[in-house]
């Protein structure tokens, strides 16, 4: 892996947090727990190729649905590959 790849994850790793306050902002909330509801039974034993998994907010919401899901640029140090392993029960 390049030195500006593993920068560049540091980067993310580290504004995880901020990328998530979208999400904790209560105006969104039915929202979120609606999707919430619908999205995993799409992907309910499937295979999934998430582009642009970020922090793996959604990622975590499918992983225990999907039979597996792939991102580019995953490695076990990303915000997504914890989300990952923490909704799969891994």
């Amino acid at each position: 892996m390049s030195d500006s790849a593993c920068s560049l994850g540091d980067y993310y790793a580290e504004r995880a947090y901020e990328y998530d306050e979208v999400y904790r902002k209560p105006e969104r909330q039915a929202d979120l727990a609606r999707l919430k509801q619908l999205l995993p039974p799409l992907v309910a034993d499937k295979r999934v190729l998430e582009i642009a998994a970020g922090t793996g907010y959604w990622t975590q919401v499918l992983a225990w649905a999907a039979a597996s899901i792939t991102w580019p640029g995953s490695r076990p140090s990303s915000p997504a590959w914890r989300r990952y392993a923490s909704g799969a029960g891994l």
